[in-house]
């Protein structure tokens, strides 16, 4: 049997959670879908942040140290995280990621634009992604 790793990552638990909502509300949302490890031993996780109460769905990426510990720097905000809005009122989703040999991080995915509601109903139309995050 494996055990989790409670004494070198995110001592004592051996795992770490990470909310991506600025003050957590009962109906948002943080998915992690990938993930992939830098050369550095630092772990970076890309998924989405959604929040149903103001109808918006979004790129979430994340850094962690290879203790488990988010790497604060990341992002430029302090926090170790980053969200990405493609376009106001779409629903982006992720699907993979990669890194380029100058340790730039591409993610890739999709992105859904909502369909009218009312006559003549126009359904959602949908498209594919890739961005890319400087060092």
């Amino acid at each position: 049997m494996t055990d989790l790793d409670t004494t070198t990552f995110n001592t004592p638990n051996g795992y770490v959670t990470t909310d991506f909502d600025a003050s957590p509300t009962i109906n948002s949302i943080s998915r992690g879908k990938v993930i992939v490890l830098q050369p550095n031993g630092k772990i970076v996780m890309a998924g989405i942040y959604a929040d149903p109460a103001l109808s918006l769905q979004v790129v979430a990426v994340c850094r962690y140290n290879s203790n488990g510990t988010l790497d604060l720097p990341f992002g430029g905000s302090g926090t170790g995280k980053v969200t990405v809005q493609l376009n106001t009122g779409t629903t982006d989703g992720v699907s993979g990621i990669a890194l380029q040999s100058d340790g730039k991080i591409v993610i890739c995915g999709y992105q859904v634009f909502p369909g009218s509601i009312g006559p003549p109903t126009i359904p959602a139309t949908s498209n594919i992604f890739v961005l890319r995050l400087t060092t």
